[in-house]
C-alpha cells in the first residue's frame, strides 16, 4: 500500500480513537491491513505533525497539532463569551 494511504489512514484512526502509543497505532494499522515499522510509523506522525498531548484526566495519546489549536482556540471563544457576559452584568448594574 501507498504512503499516502498509510498517511490518510493514520489521520482516520487518530481522530476516532484514543492512541496511547505508537504501538497501539501499529496495531490499529496492521488491523487495517498497513504493516509498518516503529521507524516509518515515527516518521510519518512527524511528517503528519502528530504530537502526544495529556487531556484533563491525565491520559496521555496522540492527536493532530490543529485538533490542538481547534480545541484551544474553542476554549478561547467560550472564556471571551463568558467574559463579554460578565462585563455587561456589571456595566448593567450601574
Amino acid at each position: 500500500m501507498n504512503k499516502q494511504k498509510r498517511l490518510d489512514k493514520i489521520r482516520e484512526i487518530l481522530s476516532s480513537s484514543t492512541i496511547t502509543s505508537q504501538e497501539v497505532l501499529q496495531k490499529e494499522l496492521k488491523d487495517a491491513g498497513f504493516l509498518v515499522t516503529q521507524a516509518t510509523l515515527s516518521r510519518d506522525l512527524k511528517n503528519l505533525r502528530v504530537v502526544k498531548s495529556t487531556n484533563l484526566e491525565g491520559v496521555t495519546s496522540y492527536r493532530s497539532r490543529m485538533e490542538l489549536l481547534e480545541r484551544l482556540f474553542q476554549v478561547f471563544q467560550k472564556t471571551l463569551k463568558g467574559l463579554c457576559r460578565l462585563s455587561f452584568q456589571v456595566n448593567w448594574e450601574y
